[in-house]
């Protein structure tokens, strides 16, 4: 909220259901929460699509998935309707096809100030002591900006976020536009608001900066 207002924000966000592809793009020019509409960035979207023939447009993909919709509520607090935003739904979450992802969303920003959010939990249905542990592993690679090391963190280490994929991307695409470090702000469980440590699932907010 205290950075210059950008042309666009991105939000990656893992495919839950595994209704699409690769990846998805919305052909919607809008999407509505209760608090307005958000543009949908049509330019960004074409030029993505372009760049990589894996990435699709596809409604039906992004009509039960939450994992982007979620994140419009702050933005429009934010931003209110003056940035458009590029949905992008994550299915294929393999590492070298969202290495591709960002390299591709990378080339479609150049030139535009550009926000980049990764949707994405952490280790899942664990004590709370346990997933803080193993999401250490998996946080610790994203602070060094490496996107192979979070890969293999999170197959290690048995983290069981569901996004890793859009991690990648956006750490890939991240590095291509200039992004030199990294700085967790917060980490917590569902037991910080539950009170039952017995089973949890972690959260992490990290900046990633030029």
């Amino acid at each position: 909220a205290k950075a210059p207002r950008p042309d666009v924000v991105v939000v990656l966000g893992p495919d839950h259901r595994g209704v699409g592809e690769s990846a998805a793009t919305s052909p919607d020019e809008a999407w509505e929460t209760p608090l307005g509409v958000m543009r949908v960035d049509r330019r960004a979207s074409d030029r993505l699509e372009a760049l990589a023939p894996f990435v699709t447009s596809d409604r039906q993909a992004h009509a039960s998935e939450h994992s982007i919709e979620v994140h419009l509520p702050f933005l429009q607090a934010i931003y209110g309707d003056a940035v458009p935003f590029l949905p992008i739904l994550v299915t294929r979450q393999d590492a070298r096809t969202c290495r591709r992802l960002g390299d591709a969303l990378a080339e479609a920003l150049e030139g535009r100030r550009a926000v980049i959010i990764a949707s994405s939990d952490f280790t899942h249905y664990e004590p709370a002591a346990v997933a803080a542990e193993r999401d250490r592993h998996a946080i610790a690679p994203i602070l060094q900006l490496d996107a192979a090391g979070f890969a293999r963190a999170v197959r290690t280490h048995g983290v069981t976020c569901c996004g890793p994929g859009p991690v990648i991307a956006m750490l890939t695409a991240a590095g291509r536009l200039g992004a030199t470090q990294a700085s967790l702000l917060a980490y917590g469980t569902s037991a910080d608001t539950s009170g039952d440590a017995s089973s949890v699932v972690g959260y992490a907010a990290i900046e990633v900066t030029a």
